[in-house]
Formats: structure tokens, C-alpha cells, sequence
């Protein structure tokens, strides 16, 4: 049987009813329509053949994880929608992976990346809020495309963030970002247009919402002029805000609440990060005299 027709019914009920992000719910329908193939004559041998079609790709284990969870979450959906005839139910799958430390920036060239900026520009004020807010404060790019001016509170040098699954967090400011976007509002953004305390925060020149794909462009156009390599990307400030706060010996409970983790496991990664730090310093400072019986102490 044909069950494409269920796919935009799937991707609607995890909008509406889960509340997933736009950029999950984006993700789960790329990976759904790559099997287009196995939709338009689903049977109950679709399964292992779907699951055999992605053993013989080349997968990064991250891709594999996501692909499974769509599907495992399309076939309780349509369970429980009553839209098969027959039970399904996605075997449980091990996918191996080594986890590589998150790619963050290092502090002096964050502040290369910072001095780049022209005050003289006419989007600095914009620009550099950005940045500002997602290195200072931790932001993925979807969140900062969907902050609104009532969740800034400057007076109490905060930002209330909803992030993945509309679960809400509070982040500090510290005072150069208050700075920061007490200028940007002041100087740029009340010039674009008069807001509201639902306005976006940042907007464009239609007065619309800026897209997390603009959002990116604007923040990797900064990573390229600063010479940054090619690895790191826009979300490698959130990274580094991360990594940074742990250098200067944040817990990771801290960390976890910053970034948002729903899981202690994905903030775990930094801890990495710091180990390697530690393990070069050690590497470096540390040379203990080797025990031949020559060193001081050892003579008798």
C-alpha cells in the first residue's frame, strides 16, 4: 500500500501536538522522503529492506541515529493513527559511534573574530548583537532567530530562551552584551521599525523575522574573514562558549543548564575538551626526572 499521503500528517503532528523545532521536524522529513522508494508500496517486509538500504550507506553515526529515530517515530505514529492495517515496530538497531570533541574557538581568536567588526558599518549594531549572543550566551542559530524583544530583560541581564522541545531556559548576560544590545535596540533596531514585545529581535528589511539560514550566513561571514578553518561553523560559538566557561572551571551542571542539554551525556563532550587541555599541559610542564638513580634523593 501507498502511505506517502501520511508523511505532511506525520511532520504536522510533531509541529502542532509535539512541538518539535522546525529544524527536527525539517530533519525527520528530508530523512522520511529519502525512502520514497518503500513508501509507495509499503508491506510488511518493508521494514528489513529499509533497514538493510541504510546498513549499505555510509552514514555518519549522528545521520544513522536521526534517520532511525524518524522512522521509529513515523511508525508509532502511524500505529497509532490507525493508518496501517498491520503492527509496526523498528527493531532496536546499535550504532557504534566514537564521539570527536566538539570543534570550538579559541578565546584569542574569538577576539580576533570580535575586532573584525567596523563600527562604522551600518549592520555593526546587528551584527555584533549576534555574535554576542550567541558566544556570551550559548545560542543555537534557530534560537536566536526566534528570541523575541520582550524575552531580552536588560534590567535584569538575563535572556529567557525557548529552546528544543519549547523547553524554556534563562541565560545571564554579562554586562558587555547588555551593553551591546541596549545599543543595538537603541541605535539600529528602533530604527528599522517600531516594535512590540512579541517582535522578533532580529528582523530584516521586510520586518519580518530573520531565517536561522540568514542568521548563519551573517555570523559565517565573519568565521571566513577571520580566517577560521573550514570545520568551524556558526554553531562552534556555541561550542566555544561551552568549552570556555569549563576552562575557567564552570561545572558541568552549570554547563548543562546553560546549554539546555536534556541529558548530562551531550554535555559530557566539553569534558573531553578539557581533558585534552589538561593532558597537553601535562604533556608540556610536567617532565619528572627518570628514575636511574641519579636523580636528587636517589643517590644512596
Amino acid at each position: 500500500m501507498n502511505i506517502a499521503f501520511a508523511i505532511p500528517q506525520f511532520l504536522d503532528h510533531l509541529t502542532k501536538e509535539r512541538q518539535l523545532s522546525v529544524h527536527t521536524v525539517c530533519a525527520y522529513g528530508r530523512d522520511l522522503h529519502g525512502f520514497h522508494s518503500f513508501w509507495m508500496s509499503f508491506s510488511e517486509t518493508s521494514i528489513s529492506a529499509i533497514i538493510k538500504d541504510m546498513s549499505s550507506r555510509d552514514y555518519a553515526a549522528r545521520t544513522l541515529k536521526r534517520k532511525i529515530a524518524a522512522l521509529r517515530t513515523f511508525f508509532q505514529f502511524l500505529n497509532d493513527e490507525s493508518i496501517i492495517a498491520f503492527p509496526l515496530k523498528m527493531p532496536s538497531l546499535r550504532v557504534s559511534s566514537s564521539h570527536s570533541p566538539p570543534r570550538s574557538i579559541s578565546e584569542s581568536l574569538m577576539d580576533r573574530i570580535f575586532q573584525s567588526l567596523d563600527s562604522q558599518h551600518p549592520f555593526y549594531w546587528r551584527d555584533r548583537a549576534l555574535l554576542e549572543i550567541m558566544y556570551g550566551a550559548g545560542l543555537r542559530i534557530s534560537e536566536c532567530a526566534n528570541l523575541t524583544i520582550q524575552r531580552v530583560r536588560l534590567s535584569e541581564s538575563l535572556i529567557i530562551i525557548k529552546g528544543k522541545g519549547n523547553k524554556e531556559r534563562v541565560i545571564p548576560l554579562h554586562s558587555t552584551a547588555c551593553q551591546v544590545l541596549e545599543g543595538y535596540l537603541n541605535k539600529y533596531r528602533l530604527k528599522q521599525s517600531p516594535f512590540c514585545p512579541s517582535s522578533p529581535l532580529f528582523i530584516n528589511k521586510s520586518g519580518t523575522a530573520y531565517s536561522r539560514q540568514m542568521l548563519y550566513v551573517i555570523v559565517d561571514r565573519y568565521l571566513r574573514a577571520t580566517h577560521c578553518p573550514a570545520s568551524i561553523t556558526p554553531h562552534s560559538l556555541r561550542h566555544s562558549f561551552a568549552t570556555h566557561l569549563m576552562d575557567h572551571d564552570a561545572g558541568i551542571l552549570e554547563v548543562q543548564s546553560l546549554l539546555g542539554h536534556a541529558s548530562i551525556r551531550s554535555t559530557q563532550h566539553y569534558l573531553s575538551v578539557n581533558k585534552n587541555k589538561l593532558r597537553q599541559a601535562y604533556s608540556t610542564y610536567w617532565t619528572p626526572t627518570t628514575l636511574t638513580g641519579e636523580a636528587d634523593g636517589f643517590n644512596d
